[in-house]
């Protein structure tokens, strides 16, 4: 039927990152291709009776498992393998357990094509039962013989499990749930022998779960081939047993909710048409009554018992209606009637209902309805939102226009109206016995809270005023959904424009509030801003709103804190390093602690925003000029644009880098600094020539950036940023602190970025990937490997004729750990040496002459914020790589079959790593190569002077003054002062 086969194998490989933590949680490592081959190859060769595709049984596991330990002609290989497999069945996982509970063998879910059985056992072909797919015109290719998986041989079957008597069932197994097939205990010989064991549900639940008490969303989900054949052939006919079937129907109903296609599916599968109309027959006339009793009325018969499709929507929103205090149903009993008066409300009945809230009006005692619309929302198809960004809808304005109106509609909604077969979704209770109604009541316009009202009405909006705007083209006209601002250079054109407005709005059935207009002013406030003169200032409203936030005490407080001060970010330089020590504090699994720092950053944000200053309007028909600096991470730049000799600044931006970013030299932050603050700055340039000045030589390093930083994905991405016609880059710039804004100098830049970056990129100076000439050469590996389900390791250090060093490991050391201990040990014993050290690892090389240097800026922490693994090891071998007087780490391919000295010394070393692994487990400590202790002097046998200091030949003094240089902390130091004689 063209659907894909579900099979034990083809369920580890779909969880295979779960299969790989569980190996690493083992201590072992799989590969996906090794572990499909051994699955599907190697282990049916055993002769155990293991399938192809798999299985869940532990008897099999431990069978495949007792081969591959076996003493002689086992297989080691495939240990870490077979581990993991029966330790997925020992602790099941979520999504192995439906597959293990009460079943022998685990097999498909779904079929999509039979195979035909093994020769040795045929199976004979069942009679052809009625068709479940009409449009097939021959459905007997499904049924020659049923699906797989095929039954085990009979000489490896399992003894037949005796099943607990009914009454011994605890609590949790009895119910409907019992009779399910993951319930129902099997055995070889009994029905459903070697048949699915797994669930496949016609209704799958889909999106947030929900609360308590509510109705899951569903999504329909058919009955496979498998799952009707499976039911058909394994369970006896409704005549001969009818208890069989009823239980099978009882489980279904529990765990599968099939509708009513799949229930009329089952009906013609799993009964004769005489079957079927008796049963039919036998329900409809025990269809209770008002009283409880059988009744023969037909309309109550076909309304509990339809034999046609009845139009049920499963995923209908049915949510009671919240209690309400008397006082608040009082006070919205007149908004109630008003709107029925007025046709926006109807008398309806629907299997859709949601909850009204009475909301009281902040300073009265007035209550308006507010309906709950949430879950109607989960069940609606989300629209594209076209409703402009405020954060750059006044990018649009042009500055010279400074004569304004503000228009708000009133019930703008309900200007529009609604389809009658989408007025049943915002159903709601409404009870009002002294009015003459108790019942359900819905919109005929759109309603409030829906979420795609907001686009629909912005969208017709926009659509009846094109118009208006063609017709006057010296008026700029913003629409943000029902706020309207108008703008005029002068006040004769502001006010006939607002004359012709407010008549076009009037005509096309648009209310507007006279209580909210600001008429031809020359400052209005519009969407939270202060406009006048062409600038934009916040207003004492949101002002006093961030100001009365009190101290946080949750994270979800901080959250709130932050969203709210972060509307006006654009006003406050440097936001996110001021709101740097408080964005840790937004995480729910992070303890909570307030601190001093906390505190601190809360009142300087607060602070911030009384000293807020003004913005001018973007002009986009002048060039911006964006000056970006980067400091401890965060990103900021000022936004200006010119004004004769003067900068006016037009936005702050601040933004935190990315934990690889934070990672990088200073000269590739500025470059990620810029890339952030551009992205925000074209919200407000539209698309405009900007000027870029940073305290870094830029545009070269973007053209030819490092490849060892970054990624070629991030690379094209700030190329196609950056290097396009509207950004230019301009001369490094520094910082003045007196205007808080850079300055431009003709001096020459302070460093030069590329050499920077090229001192930056390496761990030490002169080390190189080429062999020194005439320097000894040592060769160094690791080896890790699995020995009867314990990781053995060790590491050796060898210069291809004898060992210098060798130690097994602690049992669990990755080989790339044992690779970077043994590359370790190689400098810790090259310390003051020339040496060129050899290792077949591309980890280790690559650590020590790329990504030590990338780890050590980045603070060794991932992408994700998280400790990089092998960390104290990495810090070990970025301090001892200094130690040699003279180096060369190369990488030679591994493995490899030559009679060349690194072929054989990298060979030699692969040998005793291995062999190291099976000794005793060695501490490897810092091993340095100590000279021997000082010799004692003694005074006995030596001539002195007159004034007491010992007489001694130009040889020994030579040696008495080395001995005191080279070991000038010896406790044994000679009390004399040497006199040297030729």
């Amino acid at each position: 039927m063209g659907q894909t086969v579900t099979t034990p194998l083809t369920l580890t490989l779909d969880h295979w990152t779960d299969v790989k933590t569980r190996a690493h949680n083992l201590s072992v490592e799989v590969r996906k291709g090794p572990w499909q081959t051994f699955c599907s190859s190697e282990w049916p060769s055993f002769g155990v009776g293991w399938p192809p595709e798999g299985t869940f049984n532990l008897s099999l596991i431990s069978a495949v498992k007792r081969i591959i330990f076996q003493a002689s002609g086992g297989h080691p290989d495939q240990v870490p393998y077979i581990i993991v497999w029966e330790d997925l069945v020992q602790n099941p996982t979520p999504w192995v357990r439906p597959w293990t509970t009460g079943a022998e063998t685990v097999t498909v879910a779904v079929a999509a094509k039979p195979k035909v059985p093994p020769p040795d056992k045929p199976v004979p072909a069942p009679s052809a039962p009625t068709k479940i797919y009409p449009e097939i015109d021959d459905g007997s290719l499904l049924l020659d013989y049923p699906p797989p998986p095929y039954p085990q041989p009979a000489s490896h079957a399992r003894p037949p499990q005796v099943s607990p008597p009914a009454d011994s069932r605890t609590a949790s197994e009895t119910g409907p749930a019992a009779g399910t097939r993951s319930r129902r205990g099997r055995s070889p010989g009994g029905e459903g022998a070697g048949f699915d064991s797994a669930t496949a549900l016609p209704l799958r639940a889909y999106g947030p779960a929900p609360a308590p008490g509510e109705l899951v969303p569903l999504q329909y989900w058919p009955f496979s081939s498998a799952d009707m054949y499976n039911w058909k052939t394994n369970h006896s006919s409704f005549s001969e047993n009818p208890s069989g079937l009823t239980g099978l129907l009882e489980s279904l109903m529990f765990s599968h909710q099939p509708t009513w296609d799949d229930c009329q599916q089952l009906l013609q599968v799993l009964f004769t048409t005489e079957e079927r109309e008796r049963i039919l027959l036998e329900a409809r006339k025990n269809v209770p009554g008002p009283d409880g009793a059988p009744t023969n009325l037909p309309n109550l018969i076909d309304a509990a018992f339809p034999l046609i499709r009845p139009d049920w929507d499963y995923n209908s929103a049915e949510v009671r209606q919240y209690p309400m205090t008397q006082e608040a149903k009082e006070g919205i009993r007149p908004h109630i009637q008003r709107l029925l008066q007025q046709g926006i409300l109807i008398h309806c009945q629907s299997p859709w209902n949601t909850p009204l809230l009475p909301v009281r009006k902040p300073g009265t005692n007035d209550y308006r309805p507010v309906q709950d619309l949430r879950e109607v929302n989960k069940r609606v198809l989300d629209i594209h939102p076209t409703v402009p960004n405020p954060y750059n809808l006044l990018s649009s304005l042009p500055p010279e226009r400074s004569w304004y109106t503000v228009l708000d509609l009133k019930d703008a909604f309900f200007c529009l109206r609604l389809h009658p077969s989408s007025q049943l979704l915002f159903a709601f209770e409404w009870r009002d016995p002294d009015g003459g109604h108790t019942g359900q009541l819905t919109w005929t316009r759109l309603p409030q809270g829906f979420k795609n009202s907001p686009t629909l009405f912005d969208e017709a909006l926009h659509r009846d005023l094109a118009p208006f705007r063609a017709r006057n083209p010296q008026i700029s006209l913003l629409q943000y959904v029902d706020d309207l601002l108008l703008a005029a250079s002068t006040w004769e054109l502001c006010l006939n424009g607002t004359k012709e407005l407010l008549k076009e709005l009037g005509e096309l059935g648009y209310r507007v509030s006279a209580k909210k207009a600001q008429l031809c002013c020359p400052e209005v406030t519009y969407l939270g801003y202060t406009l006048r003169e062409g600038k934009r200032w916040l207003t004492e409203a949101r002002k006093k709103t961030v100001m009365q936030i009190p101290t946080p005490t949750t994270p979800r407080q901080v959250r709130e804190f932050l969203g709210t001060a972060g509307f006006c970010r654009l006003w406050i330089p440097g936001f996110a390093t001021l709101a740097a020590p408080l964005y840790p504090l937004t995480k729910d699994k992070v303890p909570f602690t307030w601190k001093e720092e906390h505190q601190k950053a809360f009142e300087k944000i607060k602070a911030a925003l009384l000293t807020a200053p003004a913005l001018t309007l973007p002009d986009l028909t002048k060039t911006f000029t964006l000056y970006v600096d980067e400091r401890a991470g965060i990103a900021r730049g000022v936004l200006t644009q010119a004004l004769g000799p003067w900068k006016r600044p037009v936005a702050y931006l601040s933004k935190k880098l990315d934990p690889v970013a934070s990672g990088w030299p200073s000269c590739l932050k500025a470059i990620a600094a810029v890339a952030l603050l551009v992205k925000d700055a074209d919200k407000l340039t539209l698309g405009q020539h900007v000027t870029i000045i940073a305290p870094h030589a830029l545009e070269s390093i973007v053209r030819q950036p490092p490849d060892r930083w970054m990624t070629n994905s991030r690379m094209t991405h700030y190329q196609s940023l950056l290097l396009t016609d509207r950004i230019t880059f301009a001369p490094p710039a520094i910082l003045n602190p007196a205007t808080l804004l850079p300055e431009a100098d003709d001096s020459t830049p302070v460093h030069r970025c590329a050499d920077i970056l090229a001192e930056e990129t390496g761990v030490r100076t002169d080390l190189t990937d080429q062999p020194w000439p005439g320097v000894p050469s040592w060769y160094t590996d690791g080896s890790s490997f699995v020995v009867e389900g314990k990781r053995k390791a060790g590491a050796a250090v060898v210069d291809g004729k004898q060992v210098l060093w060798a130690s097994s490991l602690p049992e669990g050391t990755s080989a790339q750990k044992a690779e970077l201990l043994a590359l370790i040990q190689a400098l810790r014993l090259a310390e003051g040496k020339a040496v060129n050290i050899y290792t077949d690892s591309r980890y280790a090389f690559a650590t020590a002459h790329i990504h030590g240097a990338i780890y050590r800026q980045r603070g060794l922490l991932t992408s994700a914020g998280k400790d990089i693994k092998n960390k104290e090891e990495i810090l070990a071998l970025l301090e001892a790589i200094h130690l040699p007087k003279k180096l060369a780490i190369v990488h030679c391919p591994g493995h490899q079959k030559g009679t060349d000295p690194v072929t054989r010394g990298n060979q030699m070393a692969d040998q005793t790593a291995k062999q190291a692994a099976h000794g005793t487990t060695v501490l490897i400590e810092e091993i340095r190569n100590h000279p021997p202790e000082p010799p004692e002097h003694t005074h006995k046998g030596c001539a002195l002077t007159e004034d007491g200091q010992i007489v001694l030949p130009a040889k020994e003094g030579q040696d008495y003054v080395k001995s005191e240089l080279f070991y000038p902390f010896s406790s044994h130091p000679p009390p004399i002062s040497p006199l040297l004689l030729p």
